[in-house]
């Protein structure tokens, strides 16, 4: 791919967009016929960027203002409301918003100074990543995600040309002592009941996975099951700042989601890296990349990884959810429940988990508010005997989870997990 910054807004991203322009017409008109779109001022604001988009007019900041306006607009009608009761059209209006905005600007910077700026194309990238957070990857065929992924490849190939700039540069993996991040005793949760550990099995095959952990509901360790995952011997800070730096995520302020300073920021990747998986952190608050689509996001990261064929034993023939959690030492799940079957799958450094059956849930008195009724109010790390006093008769197991180990936790088993140094995991979720 050429490094010239200008070309390559001209052969990738003008050309893409502007074939496109007939169906992106189409796209906002079809809003129209949405049973709801007569409701409160839908239709008018659909007419208004039909407006917009079918004038014969050269690409201008006052038109990019104006696109730039009501994008705008219709972010509050998204954030209007409990997210679920958001009319559908707004989520999608906002993707093609942004695929407008994408080949306004650019078109308008082409040929200009700017057009050489990689600063424009991590905006561009940006401004994509939104619309795939905001309104969906299945925009015009994935186009918002094609186009961020390949402007994502393009910086890469920039940055290549200035590799060995300076090491210090570089974020660094934390360094600990690898025998006392596998010392159950010592990073095992303070309960009355002493914990029992959980079951291994040994690489076992689908019939094996089934018979003994799945059919009987049983949370067990899998061992050997992940040697040929590339992700165990390529994933690291770097990789993840070449496949992804300018990339736009959600990560998690705080030590838990209970905490009540708890909240959520939208940063890149590079950020994300620069200031929470990097060893000088200072005294920041861990940020946590948590439950995050990642790999969806950036295809590339995808191939690094193999699904289970243990998440093809379930009723339904969907692919499973998957999600990453990335972040330093000292990242906290509270415990909590999940209605699918679950494996959690370790990449790289070492996490605690304990978990507890359902037959438990009383002596962990779960939260009463319906966002967290899944999740138990008992700070397990510090545990108030006094508030909660059926945690002297709490059962449950634990482990220590280490690169190429997975763990299958069955639906509405009760699981705590805490990052004992810098982590990188990988979820499957079935049905």
């Amino acid at each position: 791919m050429t490094t010239n910054g200008s070309t390559f807004l001209e052969r990738i991203l003008i050309k893409k967009l502007k074939s496109k322009s007939d169906s992106l017409f189409k796209a906002v008109n079809s809003l129209l016929t949405h049973p709801d779109a007569h409701l409160h001022d839908r239709r008018l604001v659909v007419n208004y960027v039909k407006t917009l988009l079918s004038e014969d007019h050269p690409y201008s900041a006052a038109y990019v203002q104006r696109l730039t306006s009501v994008t705008h607009l219709v972010w509050e009608r998204l954030n209007t409301g409990h997210w679920a009761q958001v009319w559908p059209g707004w989520r999608t209006l906002y993707g093609l918003l942004t695929l407008a905005r994408v080949e306004a600007l650019t078109s308008l910077t082409h040929g200009s100074a700017l057009g050489d700026d990689s600063d424009l194309t991590r905006d561009l990238v940006k401004m994509c990543d939104l619309g795939l957070l905001l309104g969906g990857p299945d925009i015009l065929g994935g186009l918002l995600e094609t186009l961020a992924q390949e402007m994502t490849e393009h910086l890469a190939t920039l940055c290549d040309l200035h590799e060995g700039e300076s090491e210090s540069k570089k974020p660094r993996l934390s360094i600990c002592d690898k025998s006392k991040l596998c010392n159950l005793n010592e990073a095992s949760l303070k309960l009355t009941l002493p914990l029992q550990d959980i079951p291994v099995l040994a690489c076992p095959d689908i019939a094996e996975f089934v018979t003994k952990a799945k059919l009987p509901a049983r949370v067990t360790k899998l061992t050997g099951a992940m040697e040929d995952w590339p992700a165990l011997t390529s994933w690291s800070p770097q990789r993840l700042v070449r496949l992804a730096g300018p990339r736009t995520v959600p990560v998690e302020i705080g030590g838990r989601y209970t905490d009540s300073d708890w909240t959520q920021e939208l940063m890149t990747v590079q950020q994300f890296v620069d200031n929470y998986l990097c060893v000088e952190n200072g005294d920041r608050r861990v940020g946590y990349l948590a439950q995050h689509q990642l790999l969806s996001q950036v295809p590339a990261l995808k191939e690094d990884i193999l699904t289970p064929d243990y998440c093809f034993t379930g009723d339904s023939d969907e692919e499973p959810d998957v999600n990453v959690w990335i972040g330093p030492g000292g990242t906290v799940s509270p415990a909590h429940t999940d209605k699918k079957h679950n494996v959690l799958c370790q990449v790289a450094g070492y996490k605690y988990v304990a978990v507890f059956y359902p037959d438990q849930g009383r002596a962990l008195y779960p939260d009463t508010t319906p966002m967290f009724e899944n999740t138990s109010r008992v700070d397990l790390d510090s545990p108030d005997m006094e508030e909660f006093p059926l945690l002297s008769q709490l059962q449950g197991h634990h482990t220590i989870l280490g690169p190429g180990e997975m763990l299958y936790i069955p639906p509405l088993v009760w699981h705590y997990v805490r990052s004992l140094e810098q982590s990188f995991s990988v979820s499957f979720w079935w049905e």
